[in-house]
């Protein structure tokens, strides 16, 4: 067998190109992402002992759009939790909390998270959504629920995701006449 270093050019690039192909199906079926790491936050004082708000959560653009994948023995967990959220938001007495249910559908993808994965998709699609407002579902259960069950709810939640992205649209077409 020959070594790396003895193949020729083309040989070295042909084996470097199917092991980077090899890496990404790995990657992708394994659900492995790379993701920029939130940044630094002063830690809150020990009294305020409210879970950390999640990076990432405030919308960016209107319309915005979050993509949750969820582990697919964890679907139910995660729709009764979305349903709680739902139900927080009607019932608070908060209005920028109100506010943030305007245009905010959940959306539950046909299809599989990728190549071999089981992880099933659920698409936050917020129109129009608050540009700036945090669509952190721990901070809504906390600000609309007594503690209790706010710790249950989001500990269930918490536990179904294996993904949570932001997505900032911008429109570049609108395909209707006139648009």
């Amino acid at each position: 067998m020959k070594s790396f270093g003895s193949l020729s050019v083309s040989g070295r690039r042909t084996v470097l190109g199917l092991g980077l192909a090899a890496f990404a199906v790995v990657c992708a079926a394994s659900g492995l992402t790379a993701q920029t790491p939130p940044p630094q936050q002063t830690p809150a004082p020990a009294a305020a002992a409210q879970p950390a708000a999640e990076s990432g959560l405030s919308a960016k653009s209107s319309p915005a759009m979050f993509l949750n994948i969820i582990k697919p023995d964890k679907t139910a967990d995660f729709e009764a939790a979305m349903n709680k959220i739902k139900e927080a938001l009607a019932k608070t007495d908060k209005p920028e909390l109100k506010k943030l249910a305007d245009g905010w559908q959940v959306l539950k993808v046909g299809e599989t998270a990728g190549a071999g994965s089981p992880n099933v998709i659920y698409l936050w699609l917020i129109n129009p959504a608050e540009v700036g407002a945090a669509y952190d579902p721990g901070k809504i259960l906390y600000d609309a629920l007594p503690r209790a069950e706010a710790d249950e709810i989001f500990n269930k939640l918490k536990d179904s995701y294996t993904n949570l992205q932001r997505w900032t649209l911008e429109k570049v077409l609108d395909m209707k006449a006139g648009g």
